[in-house]
């Protein structure tokens, strides 16, 4: 009676287990999906090489959804071949999301440096480039100015031959008005000075942080699908 209960309140952790998998692969599938198409502001000057650990989150959000399913399965049918492929697939997944987050996270630093070089050199009002356009929009929607912070722009091109800051990182008004831009422009006061560095963070961390509770989550579910295949 006693290994009934046990073996009863496995499969309801595993069922529960299974149903959160699904769940993290279908939140992982859709935030890869969300960020591959909203590529816009800062995020549309990246090359698809710096996306590449997303690409591979996403991927391995798909497999999750499919192997949620052969873990129901094999609770339910009490199949021990099923639950060695579960097992097997599960750990495969997880060293997929692994090595998708290191590639994530080694080519955050060449995001960076992308960035930073497109606002060093290819920042230019006078021509009304794309780099411009997507600097100054991001700037001021974002209220943010530079990479890190306000100070960044000192190394870059416009201000070492203007001695001044893009009018984007100026604070405004509700009705969009600068509220000092002379002020603004040289440094001194009513500049944004938080940096514009969110459009990475939310691209590579929010989406790394939930690839990293889901492996927390696929460790627990292979340990208890092996608990339960000793008690079969």
């Amino acid at each position: 009676m006693r290994m009934e209960v046990k073996e009863s309140l496995l499969k309801t952790l595993l069922y529960a287990f299974n149903v959160l998998l699904f769940v993290c692969g279908a939140v992982l599938l859709g935030l890869g999906i969300w960020i591959a198409i909203k590529r816009e502001g800062l995020a549309a000057l990246l090359n698809d090489l710096t996306y590449a650990g997303i690409y591979v989150i996403t991927v391995s959000g798909a497999l999750i959804m499919l192997f949620a399913f052969l873990g129901f399965y094999a609770c339910a049918d009490g199949s021990k071949p099923a639950i060695v492929l579960y097992c097997t697939l599960m750990l495969m997944v997880i060293g997929l999301k692994i090595a998708g987050c290191v590639i994530q996270f080694v080519f955050y630093r060449e995001a960076t440096d992308q960035l930073r070089s497109s606002y060093i050199s290819g920042y230019d009002p006078g021509s009304n480039n794309r780099d411009t356009a997507l600097w100054d929009a991001t700037q001021k929607d974002g209220r943010c100015c530079g990479l890190v912070w306000h100070l960044d722009w000192k190394e870059s091109d416009f201000y070492k031959n203007l001695t001044r800051f893009p009018s984007s990182c100026c604070v405004r008004n509700e009705d969009g008005e600068f509220l000092d831009e002379d002020s603004c422009i040289q440094g001194r006061d009513h500049i944004h000075t938080t940096g514009c560095r969110f459009v990475l963070e939310k691209s590579y961390f929010i989406i790394g942080a939930v690839a990293i509770v889901t492996i927390l989550v696929e460790l627990l579910a292979v340990a208890f699908m092996a608990w339960f295949y000793q008690h079969l």
